[in-house]
């Protein structure tokens, strides 16, 4: 195993890792940069979308839900104005009307329910995906912490803070 000290100034690579192959050989070179400066980016952007994707959802579930509220406030409101102002539709007919938007709001709410139901059971999945990843890659980056030469990069308290943790 080579570890990028020697050529480091000379051949620089996004990340200071031990590699099983020398990178002298300029088309080795290239391929390794260009492996680590993909892998880095998708790591950040896949996460960042994962998170993004997840906190949009949950947002926009409240917010309907948010707006399921106050239209069943705006209902109770308005039905006690009409019973305030008394107006002029027969008792039956304003119970009628009540009862009909207050069914609307209902068939709303089940809808509402069932769409949130179903975005749990995808997003139980997706959440899984996104902790097994984030779990891969905090391993693959505590690895290469514990094959880093610790004496020449690190100070004595990192030393103590890698060494206890490390398992």
């Amino acid at each position: 195993m080579v570890l990028i000290t020697k050529g480091f100034d000379e051949r620089p690579v996004p990340y200071r890792m031990r590699f099983h192959y020398s990178l002298d050989d300029t088309a080795v070179y290239l391929l390794t940069y260009a492996y680590t400066v993909l892998t880095g980016a998708a790591c950040v952007g896949t996460t960042l979308a994962q998170q993004t994707l997840l906190t949009m959802l949950v947002w926009s579930l409240s917010e309907r839900f948010r707006s399921l509220h106050d239209e069943l406030q705006s209902i109770f409101i308005k039905t006690a104005i009409n019973l305030a102002q008394g107006a002029q539709n027969a008792p039956n007919e304003r119970h009628k009307l009540f009862q009909k938007k207050l069914l609307a709001v209902v068939e709303k709410q089940c809808s509402l329910i069932r769409f949130a139901n179903r975005l749990r059971d995808l997003m139980d999945m997706l959440c899984f995906i996104v902790l097994s990843s984030n779990s891969m890659l905090l391993c693959v980056t505590s690895f290469q912490i514990a094959t880093v030469n610790i004496s020449t990069m690190l100070d004595p308290l990192s030393k103590y803070i890698v060494f206890r943790f490390r398992g």
